[in-house]
């Protein structure tokens, strides 16, 4: 069980709400972990993998030298409580904050939540701070990362993770990430096989559409649609 989802709260002291806060253990358990490696084994290849609307990555990563990182877990701020606040430290005294705001199949808490948590993070002292929305979305949710107006706003989503560690899951902490994510199958699809065969469901047409659309579905995926022309 995720040791900061219990400090905080989030999880009752009886574990009768845990069905309703996996997300919050899911928080816990992977950035928990993370913060026990140090910035290159661990955060900074996370960082690495996030884009923004125009598919590009955070830029200070490969400018600044990072000595030290701090997490603090649903932090109460002026106008909202993300999941994630880190404070970056530079060799030359520099300090990055980096608000992280994790969905898994829960919505956004009000139509304003991720402007809200903008707002707190304009205030946090540091030039290149950056807001990081992660969820499991399989493409960029570009609507919602589109009203906040915030410049420095970056997606990520559960597969990127797996992605970011899995070179390293000889580590004994990576490890548990990648089970816990392999767990809820948040790991990339590693092709057809004979255990789970691909079934074409239904050919649908669409109007004005010239070409004719495929659905299928694994197993394996729960609610995995893979679209072929």
């Amino acid at each position: 069980m995720g040791i900061y989802a219990v400090i905080k709260g989030k999880v009752s002291s009886t574990g009768s709400n845990l069905s309703q806060r996996l997300e919050d253990l899911m928080t816990s358990n992977i950035f928990q972990n993370i913060s026990y490696l140090n910035f290159e084994e661990g955060l900074s290849k996370i960082l690495k993998e996030a884009i923004n609307i125009d598919n590009k990555q955070i830029a200070f990563l490969n400018k600044k030298n990072i000595k030290s990182h701090k997490f603090e877990f649903w932090p109460n701020l002026n106008y909202s409580q993300p999941d994630l606040l880190i404070k970056l430290a530079t060799e030359n005294g520099e300090i990055v904050n980096i608000m992280i705001e994790v969905k898994l199949f829960s919505p956004l808490s009000g139509d304003d939540q991720l402007e809200r948590e903008c707002k707190d993070l304009k205030e946090l002292p540091g030039k290149d701070n950056i807001f990081i929305y992660l969820t499991n979305h399989s493409i960029i949710p570009i609507e919602e990362l589109t009203k906040t107006n915030l410049n420095n706003i970056f997606w990520l989503n559960y597969e990127m993770i797996f992605n970011a560690l899995k070179a390293d899951s000889e580590k004994i902490i990576v490890a548990d990430i990648i089970k816990l994510l392999e767990h809820y199958d948040f790991c990339p699809f590693d092709g057809w096989s004979d255990k789970y065969n691909k079934v074409d469901l239904y050919n649908a047409r669409f109007e004005n559409l010239i070409s004719w659309i495929t659905y299928t579905q694994t197993t394996k995926y729960k609610k995995q649609w893979i679209m072929e022309k």
